[in-house]
């Protein structure tokens, strides 16, 4: 992925926006217009979470309403009252969109509640919780119990709208833990193989 800021004010909600290059899928749009790119980009939409305690499903509805704006922002006439209408920036993310496959991702340094995860599962939005714990946080609680420290360990989940055989990437793509001696990381897995970086250079 790469991933720009553009929180601030009229953001409509989104911190960082950008692309997501993978290994080439035929029912989504090829990086190309005649079609011979071995990679599909996929938009993506994140919000940005540092709460002490952990994320609830409100967390997950809220992004939610953010997507179902920006997806349907291009279709809204002006009403003529500035404070009404989408800003320039919900404008401008909102036509670019349009018409891409988009995903939806929560990135919390805080762990999600089940009901968080739950709901994020159940959304027909192709979905991402990301939990990245502060890496100094980490290293002093090795000392406390397994249950403990897996609330310290960064995961990385998806639902069935993106990663399932009916969803948005068909199955293709899955995770699996890689164990180092620190205690390890979530690998992206496409096709059996793990995914190597597609992001085009500069």
């Amino acid at each position: 992925m790469d991933l720009s800021r553009v929180a601030g004010p009229g953001d409509g909600g989104v911190d960082l926006i950008g692309w997501w290059w993978l290994p080439k899928l035929p029912h989504l749009p090829s990086e190309d217009s005649d079609g011979t790119s071995k990679v599909t980009r996929i938009r993506v939409l994140a919000q940005c979470k540092a709460e002490k305690s952990k994320l609830g499903p409100h967390y997950v509805r809220e992004m939610e309403g953010v997507m179902y704006r920006l997806l349907h922002t291009h279709k809204m006439p002006s009403t003529g009252i500035e404070e009404a209408d989408p800003s320039p920036i919900e404008r401008e993310v909102a036509n670019s969109l349009q018409p891409l496959p988009t995903v939806a991702m929560l990135a919390s340094l805080s762990p999600f509640t089940n009901k968080a995860v739950l709901r994020a599962m159940s959304s027909p939005i192709p979905f991402i919780l990301l939990h990245l714990p502060p890496q100094d946080t980490a290293r002093e609680e090795t000392s406390k119990s397994r249950a403990d420290n897996k609330q310290l360990l960064p995961s990385l989940q998806w639902n069935p709208a993106l990663a399932s055989e009916q969803g948005l990437l068909k199955g293709q793509m899955d995770i699996r833990w890689q164990h180092t001696a620190e205690g390890g990381f979530p690998v992206i897995w496409w096709g059996g193989q793990p995914l190597s970086n597609h992001v085009p250079s500069p």
